[in-house]
């Protein structure tokens, strides 16, 4: 309330002339003093408030009226809004038109995209292009080696053994020998100097030595040698 009271002695002394050179604070401590003691009078039946000051200045405030509430109600055309006695019309908008329907093709030689419209417009898109490589980065720090995995189960040895049919026969050294390996098939080696020759056998059938001896044996299915 002494708020509203400061306000209305503002306008008080503004209305009555008073000095504008007048400081701030000088206005501020003698409406503090009024406020103290300027009396407040309210009239339920004239639905009002009178301020009555020292200096002889008084303020009459009336009560305010209450604000009309409104109601909108929706209609085919519209919205009716009424206000007590007044009342208003809102018209709804119109529909827009409806849009064109619009096909992308994509150019023959991949430049780009065109795309022509229902309603006679059209447009060509380009695609963009591949921007410059960036420079190589900085290689990383090499990674912790990892650790050793289990040794593997030993191979088994290729040769199983060597076979000489017939014996040592030959004067010259170059004696032909059998080499049967692990996989169960048979090679006849025959070394003459600087040269070897190797020649895969087959089961169940009859040889001859190439060694010069004429050494005959026979390979059965089971992969002996027979002499």
């Amino acid at each position: 309330m002494n708020n509203l009271i400061i306000l209305i002695l503002l306008l008080m002394f503004a209305s009555c002339g008073k000095n504008p050179t007048l400081q701030k604070e000088e206005n501020l401590q003698s409406l503090q003093n009024l406020v103290t003691n300027c009396s407040v009078d309210r009239n339920e039946e004239l639905k009002l408030v009178e301020i009555s000051c020292p200096d002889g200045t008084s303020q009459v405030i009336y009560d305010g009226k209450d604000g009309t509430s409104c109601d909108v109600k929706e209609q085919a055309l519209g919205s009716l809004i009424t206000c007590g006695d007044s009342s208003a019309f809102i018209k709804n908008g119109n529909d827009g038109k409806d849009g064109s329907a619009c096909s992308a093709v994509e150019d023959t030689n991949g430049s780009g995209t065109y795309i022509k419209c229902e309603d006679g417009t059209s447009g060509f898109i380009k695609n963009g292009e591949d921007g410059v490589d960036g420079k190589d980065g900085v290689d990383g720090k090499d990674g912790v080696d990892g650790k050793d995995g289990v040794d593997g189960k030993d191979g088994l040895d290729s040769v199983v053994k060597i076979i000489d049919p017939c014996g040592t026969q030959t004067t010259h050294g170059f004696d032909e020998v059998l080499i049967v390996l692990a996989s169960g098939d048979i090679l006849a080696h025959l070394a003459s100097g600087s040269n070897q020759y190797l020649t895969l056998l087959q089961k169940n059938k009859s040889y001859i030595t190439t060694d010069g001896t004429g050494c005959r044996f026979k390979i059965d299915a089971d992969g002996n040698v027979i002499d």
